[in-house]
C-alpha cells in the first residue's frame, strides 16, 4: 500500500512538472507566432516594393505622395 502511494506521489509530481513545462512552451509558441506575424508584415514591403518613376516607366506625376506610402 505504501509503495503504491509513493508511486502515485511520484506520478503526480511528474504530471505537475509536465503541465508546467507545457504551459511555458505554449506561451513561447504564442510569443513566437506573434513575432513571426510582425516580422512577416515588415518583410512584405521589401518583397513587393512599390514602383515609382525612378525604377519604372511610370511618369513622375503618377508617383504616390510620401504620405500615401
Amino acid at each position: 500500500m505504501v509503495c503504491l502511494q509513493t508511486e502515485l506521489q511520484s506520478l503526480r509530481k511528474t504530471v505537475d512538472s509536465l503541465y508546467a513545462e507545457n504551459r511555458t512552451l505554449n506561451c513561447n509558441v504564442d510569443r513566437l507566432l506573434k513575432e513571426n506575424r510582425e516580422l512577416s508584415k515588415r518583410l512584405e514591403k521589401y518583397e513587393k516594393p512599390l514602383k515609382d518613376s525612378g525604377d519604372s516607366s511610370t511618369p513622375p506625376s503618377k508617383d504616390p505622395m510620401k504620405s500615401e506610402v
